[in-house]
């Protein structure tokens, strides 16, 4: 009977291991709907806690390794390259925990199990709010600078379990815990560049919202004047019309419907903040006499937020205005933006003219302008924001043109968010 009980604990003390495992790595991965994927991700994982990890035992760990990459490629979605970077975080510290658990506790499983328990326990409150949405918020450069430094530790304890023996216990100690030391401390790396890249996010929407705001309270103004020029005007217009000027009462009539005009919000989509910011940009359209055309038909309310939503298109349509500013010939000035959600798949797509070279180095895109740092940023975001809805950005341009074309698949992301 204690054995049973025994044996029991000791399974609950595996499952919450993995369970304890699985919250921090939900923290970097999404994992597909259906319960198959959590369930057979708790298994292997539970798997890997029980698995020996010892001295001179290359296989296990071999074995360890594989099943795991088959396991997080099949179950998570995103894309390789991010699912692999969190295997390379994450499987030298398991291997370390393992190692130096079955190297000191061989013959006691509760006790081994309970240090995995208290270890896991610390690491997720220590990084658990810390490390929410980690991938969301950087960039894949910044990413591939982590999986290089994520190299040195996942080298070293393969090197480790292969070429020691129980002899050099006090080198396989020291070697564990130098690769779980480094490894926390790129979590920690990971959850700051994280932070700082979702402050400067949040401080551009805001800028983004404030000049919004900025523009209204501009409109807000010239409303009150325009109401007294207004008044001025239907004042004249009256006594014309009283003295039977009708003819002198016309430039009046035509000066009232041009205020008009001006004082008026076009409604481009059915999202209200989406439609302001498309409003302010249009006003810029007209300040710098830039051909638009603007065919927008989405859902008031769609699975992207509407921050994200608002910064795709502001920031797609200030690369847009910048690079048609540059054209002198102001007929030669135009924008084309499109947008829409049809068989369940948003369609994003803004084409305008240019006469600056684009210099392409390394998969990245410069303008040739003297801002080029700032275009560059602002693709930069667009990019993440694609990235964190799982879409596909595809980048046209030839030496009068420049296409920028957004895939998003709607199911997908709904799955995603449930």
């Amino acid at each position: 009977m204690l054995k049973l009980l025994y044996t029991i604990m000791v399974i609950a003390a595996h499952i919450f291991s993995s369970i304890l495992l699985y919250k921090i790595i939900s923290n970097f991965l999404v994992i597909r709907k259906h319960l198959f994927f959590k369930l057979i991700n708790l298994i292997i994982l539970s798997l890997i806690f029980s698995v020996p990890i010892l001295p001179s035992d290359f296989t296990n760990n071999l074995y360890t390794l594989v099943i795991w990459i088959i396991i997080t490629i099949v179950s998570y979605h995103g894309s390789i390259f991010k699912k692999l970077s969190t295997l390379m975080i994450f499987y030298p510290m398991v291997i370390s925990i393992n190692l130096m658990g079955f190297l000191y506790f061989y013959n006691n499983a509760a006790l081994r199990l309970l240090i995995f328990i208290l270890l896991w326990l610390a690491m997720l409150k220590l990084l658990g709010n810390k490390l929410e949405s980690a991938f969301i918020y950087i960039t894949t450069k910044e990413l591939a600078i982590i999986d290089c430094i994520c190299v040195a530790p996942f080298i070293s304890i393969i090197v480790i379990t292969y070429v020691t023996s129980y002899k050099e216990i006090q080198l396989i100690t020291i070697s564990a815990c130098a690769c779980l030391i480094t490894n926390i401390g790129i979590l920690l790396l990971l959850s700051f560049l994280s932070q700082n890249a979702k402050t400067v996010l949040m401080a551009q929407n805001n800028e983004m919202l404030q000049d919004y705001y900025e523009s209204l309270e501009s409109q807000q103004i010239q409303i009150r004047k325009l109401r007294h020029d207004i008044n001025n005007y239907l004042d004249s217009l009256l006594t014309f019309i009283n003295s039977e000027g009708k003819g002198n009462a016309m430039p009046y009539y035509e000066k009232l419907k041009e205020m008009a005009s001006f004082t008026s919000v076009k409604k481009f989509c059915n999202n209200s903040l989406l439609n302001a910011v498309i409003n302010n940009k249009y006003q810029l359209f007209q300040t710098y006499n830039i051909d638009s055309s603007i065919n927008i038909d989405i859902a008031e309310n769609t699975f992207i937020n509407d921050m994200d939503l608002c910064a795709l298109f502001a920031n797609s349509i200030d690369n847009a205005i910048e690079a048609v500013q540059k054209i002198e010939d102001e007929s030669q000035r135009i924008i084309i933006l499109k947008a829409r959600v049809i068989n369940n798949y948003f369609s994003y797509q803004i084409e305008n003219t240019k006469q600056n070279r684009i210099i392409a180095k390394n998969n990245l895109l410069k303008s040739s302008k003297n801002n080029s740092f700032l275009h560059g940023f602002g693709l930069e975001n667009i990019k993440d924001i694609v990235r964190t809805y799982h879409g596909t950005l595809d980048i046209q341009y030839s030496d009068n043109r420049f296409t920028l074309t957004i895939i998003i698949d709607c199911i997908q992301n709904r799955e995603i968010s449930k």
